[in-house]
């Protein structure tokens, strides 16, 4: 089930950055700390990240990616998804979606460790 707060955050976004249609969102499998969607704003797609956050614990997890991720489309560097909208505010951020897939181990080749390299 996805909670009512992210239907605000999408919400929210589409408003602020002029897109405009019927919303829909779909939860993607991710890590334990952070809620990750597959946004839908008319035909537009992104992908929706909502930050883990607590007082005790101080690390600025939205900032650190999401200015990593704009400076390295800043230089040109493709290979991270297009950020969109951040909200720190709010803990959450929205990239481009990029359709994947998580590999298993045994899916893991050589051309999969050249383009880490690359990177």
């Amino acid at each position: 089930m996805i909670q009512p707060d992210i239907h605000e955050k999408a919400r929210n976004f589409a408003l602020k950055n002029g897109y405009q249609g019927k919303i829909s969102l779909s939860s993607i499998t991710s890590g334990a700390n952070n809620q990750v969607y597959k946004l839908k704003v008319g035909e537009d797609v992104f992908l929706l990240k909502s930050y883990f956050h607590h007082q005790l614990d101080t690390r600025d997890r939205l900032g650190s990616e999401y200015s990593f991720v704009s400076y390295a489309w800043a230089k040109s560097i493709k290979a991270v998804p297009r950020p969109f909208y951040a909200d720190s505010a709010n803990h959450y951020a929205v990239y481009e979606f990029v359709e994947g897939q998580k590999l298993n181990a045994g899916e893991l080749a050589s051309e999969h460790v050249l383009q880490a390299l690359d990177f």
